[in-house]
């Protein structure tokens, strides 16, 4: 069970193609913005413009993916108990640029499927981009309107590439099993029952968000290049399919040790 602590104050990562928001804690804003009269309204008038969530700064996640985590202080289970009664239990989830600090822009929207005390187990579900300036809710979490990412069919060369990798995966997995990769006994195991049934080839996109999902999965093996993040930011199946076969055979010649990643 992975700990959760709401920051205090965020900043989005800007470059490349990533969409430029800043998050700013409550004493960073104008002073009328710390009438929760004027809060209130805002969250109001993103909620009637488009799809808005509450957002968890936790890390990138990918649909499928599967994490418990605990809620460690008084804004986190807010969070909680708000999604449950205003957002059918949905939320966005959020990985951090490690050389920035700053909030990665892509997310994944997320859904509560138990609840009990602190404890909260997330499944993702949808991927995302923030398309507003978040706004800091009851000084509690911020919410953001969002524009989901929309599914790529892909093309006849990406059903090729997809079937090419499906050995690579049974390569990988025998790897990780036969070295004792593993952090614990069945870990493996654990991750496939949450992302369920490889898709097929014919399916290129999910095929290769699932493909990353096992490859960096939660909690981490610790055997593979993160891929996560720019996995949610690719624009379509093609991108998304190159990064997972880079990701895969690097994984691969780590774990065989003809090429160890560190």
């Amino acid at each position: 069970v992975q700990a959760y602590h709401a920051p205090a104050a965020l900043s989005v990562q800007t470059g490349g193609r990533l969409r430029g928001v800043r998050m700013s804690a409550a004493s960073d804003l104008p002073d009328d913005s710390l009438d929760m009269r004027v809060l209130s309204q805002r969250i109001s008038e993103i909620r009637s413009m488009g799809t808005t969530l509450p957002i968890l700064v936790l890390d990138a996640m990918l649909p499928r993916q599967r994490i418990s985590i605990s809620m460690d202080d008084e804004a986190g289970l807010q969070l909680v108990k708000d999604s449950l009664a205003e957002f059918d239990g949905c939320l966005g989830v959020h990985g951090i640029d490690p050389q920035s600090g700053g909030v990665l822009p892509y997310g994944c929207m997320v859904k509560i499927v138990e609840h009990s005390g602190r404890n909260v187990c997330i499944v993702g579900e949808r991927r995302y981009v923030l398309s507003a300036r978040p706004v800091l809710h009851d000084d509690t979490y911020y919410t953001s309107e969002v524009e989901w990412v929309e599914r790529d069919e892909g093309e006849a060369a990406d059903v090729t590439v997809g079937k090419e990798l499906e050995p690579l995966v049974e390569q990988w997995m025998g790897l990780v099993r036969d070295g004792n990769h593993e952090r614990e006994p069945g870990q493996l195991d654990e991750v496939l029952s949450d992302l369920g049934p490889m898709p097929s080839p014919s399916n290129p996109e999910e095929l290769a968000l699932w493909i990353a999902a096992l490859i960096n999965p939660l909690p981490a093996l610790g055997v593979a290049p993160e891929i996560r993040p720019a996995m949610l930011e690719a624009e379509d199946a093609s991108e998304r399919l190159e990064i997972v076969r880079l990701g895969l055979e690097k994984s691969i010649s780590h774990l065989d040790k003809s090429r160890p990643l560190w």
